[in-house]
């Protein structure tokens, strides 16, 4: 599971993502897991990257069989970098 550029294989992160459990992770056909990436941490990987303004990301996700699914959206780098710890 990474975070990548449209267009790009090439992961700009790979983690660590929070969540319910850890990766690697079995799942059976009806099951589901939710994971994240705090906003700042993944605004921040992006500019070190190169990646500034509105960039179009995808979420990939490879299945234990080699599938590789993907979900694209914008990112918005600089206002997350802004924002205040907690």
């Amino acid at each position: 599971m990474y975070v990548a550029p449209k267009g790009d294989r090439q992961p700009v992160y790979e983690g660590p993502f929070e969540g319910e459990g850890d990766l690697p992770r079995t799942l059976r056909r009806e099951e589901t897991v939710r994971l994240w990436v705090r906003a700042k941490t993944l605004a921040r990987a992006l500019k070190e990257a190169g990646y500034a303004g509105r960039p179009r990301v995808k979420l990939v996700v490879e299945d234990g069989l080699g599938n590789c699914h993907e979900e694209g959206f914008r990112f918005r780098v600089e206002e997350y970098l802004h924002l205040k710890d907690e």
